[in-house]
């Protein structure tokens, strides 16, 4: 049950405290977060357990990695630790690759090696250390190549030309073996360094699994386009066709797009992007995550085209219901159509709309003092065409829920006190949508936290307005009478239209 989970996730929180004590500058400590609501509430704590990260007092990140001990004490230790160690001499690296390989999640090691560690080189790798986000990798560098020879390897040294001044960046197995090397120099950029770790450390294609599934949904090195290919392995030669053209596209776009095989076994990565084993597969999928994404080294400066705020998937049989999965020139043409903004229709999920005209339901709900309840596909039905209707006038009012998620469910009844006090209000229309199961792709609409919720204005040519105020029905209805279109009366309270400015 949840409480027997929570415990087993603060017993893992209390042996990542007991790992980090000995060595990282980390202090561990814990808050009940329903006696103190209100620190909860501050830094927008909406699920347990809950980690965040503060540094000189103040807030710093949110733990989004699994639940184990190692990985947590991990994540702590690279965010209150430098981000690259300087290896001086041979007792400091192998204490450092011994540190290391007790921890089973490391992926690897990138070791910088400098004439000189004040060169621009060395600055441009440790900038590279210390914006890179993922958790399963350590940065070190030094001014002597016989360390990277031989002390991070662990076995008899190759010949180390000592009076070799090339810098280079060099990336290490969590053996010490050497995996791929960059020369680098003052000309070198920290996009270049990034992608070369990025792409030293992921294969060019990764097949999803229990082992892999963390690192493809969460790792944020490397490229934030994923092209997953979706194959039934029991249908044997149609699959490897299919895998064949899926390599060969990754081997030519690795730089630009992580690639994933979702075997038809992994039912719920199906189900997400409403696939049907039986029918659908081989196909694959793309999905763009820049949008959620700050820029960061190795990554493209996010171009217009790119929605802020929103990830966006598209299937390869939305595109061209002909295309051929097996081909590989025809999923790289897919895949240079997005890089191109050329994909008009993304996939969006949603729940069976029911039957009957959308409009006329959330007409009915709304003047029976009810939540008007919308899915994906009747959202643009209901919302959007009233909008563009010049002669509609509602408001609509839309919260964005999770049913898992806490402060959606303590704010709900004032959502539907909300609904029953404006009944009367023909402008007005109280909604809600149930966002882990229905999608939509509107500009300045971002939904990624819950509860969400917004204004759309009557207007059309007015951009959505996210409210940020109070969980209760005071705070729901003043918003609304500083905010709505047309001027109403609510129980002899007016407001919204030219009587705003009497609030």
């Amino acid at each position: 049950n949840g409480a027997r989970a929570a415990e087993i996730c603060v017993r893992r929180y209390l042996a990542a405290a007991e790992i980090s004590s000995a060595r990282d500058k980390v202090v561990y400590a814990r808050i009940d977060a329903a006696e103190l609501r209100d620190v909860a509430e501050k830094y927008n704590v909406e699920g347990f357990p809950h980690v965040k990260l503060f540094r000189h007092g103040r807030y710093a990140d949110d733990y989004d990695g699994p639940h184990e001990a190692q990985a947590l004490a991990r994540w702590a230790r690279k965010r209150s630790a430098p981000s690259a160690r300087e290896l001086k001499d041979w007792p400091d690296a192998r204490s450092f690759l011994g540190s290391l390989m007790l921890d089973d999640a490391l992926s690897g090691l990138v070791v910088g090696v400098f004439s000189s560690n004040a060169s621009k080189a060395a600055a441009t790798f440790s900038s590279v250390a210390s914006r890179d986000d993922g958790d399963d990798v350590e940065f070190a560098f030094t001014t002597r190549p016989a360390l990277v020879a031989e002390q991070l390897r662990g076995a008899p040294p190759p010949p180390v030309n000592e009076s070799d001044k090339t810098d280079r960046v060099v990336v290490l197995d969590p053996e010490g073996d050497a995996v791929a090397q960059l020369a680098v120099d003052e000309t070198t950029t920290a996009g270049t360094v990034a992608a070369f770790v990025a792409a030293s450390l992921t294969p060019a294609v990764t097949r999803f699994d229990s082992a892999t599934q963390f690192s493809v949904f969460h790792e944020a090195r490397g490229p934030r386009v994923h092209a997953l290919l979706f194959v039934d392995e029991a249908s044997a030669s149609r699959a490897l066709a299919a895998t064949d053209a899926f390599s060969k596209m990754a081997n030519a776009e690795r730089d630009r797009a992580r690639h994933v095989v979702v075997p038809a076994t992994e039912g719920r990565v199906l189900k997400h992007f409403d696939l049907e084993p039986q029918y659908d597969l081989p196909t694959v999928v793309l999905a763009d995550i820049r949008g959620l994404d700050p820029p960061r080294p190795g990554r493209p400066t996010p171009t217009p085209d790119v929605k802020q705020g929103r990830a966006r998937a598209f299937r390869l049989r939305d595109w061209d219901a002909a295309a051929d999965p097996t081909d590989a020139a025809t999923l790289r043409a897919f895949l240079r159509a997005l890089f191109a903004d050329e994909l008009t229709t993304p996939f969006l999920r949603s729940e069976t709309a029911p039957q009957g005209d959308a409009a006329d339901a959330a007409n009915a709900a709304s003047a029976a003092g009810e939540v008007a309840r919308l899915v994906g596909t009747t959202f643009d039905r209901v919302v959007t065409a009233a909008r563009e209707d010049p002669t509609d006038e509602r408001d609509f009012f839309v919260l964005f829920h999770a049913p898992w998620c806490g402060h959606c469910t303590a704010l709900m009844p004032a959502w539907e006190q909300l609904a029953r006090l404006y009944a009367p209000v023909d402008s007005i229309v109280v909604a809600a949508m149930d966002a882990t199961k229905n999608e939509i792709d509107r500009d300045g609409v971002s939904i990624v936290a819950f509860p969400t919720i917004y204004l759309f204005p009557a207007d059309a040519s007015r951009a959505p307005l996210e409210y940020e105020s109070g969980a209760d029905l005071d705070s729901f209805s003043r918003f609304l009478k500083e905010r709505g279109t047309k001027a109403f009366d609510v129980g002899g309270l007016k407001g919204g239209g030219e009587l705003k400015d009497e609030l």
